[in-house]
């Protein structure tokens, strides 16, 4: 068995790498969203939202 990558292997690493930056985003921009759309919410409410955004 070969330890070398194949272009089969790189192909899925590559297309699982784009799926993950791209719903990383939408998860960013929810995020943003709920910062923008409700300013007045309790800052220990917004502070785990965004230790929990970073931390993934």
């Amino acid at each position: 068995m070969s330890s070398a990558i194949t272009r089969t292997d790189f192909i899925a690493l590559h297309t699982g790498n784009i799926v993950s930056t791209f719903l990383y985003g939408i998860t960013m921009l929810q995020i943003f969203s709920y910062y923008r759309e409700y300013p007045k919410d309790d800052k220990y409410l917004k502070g785990g939202i965004c230790t929990l955004s970073f931390s993934v």
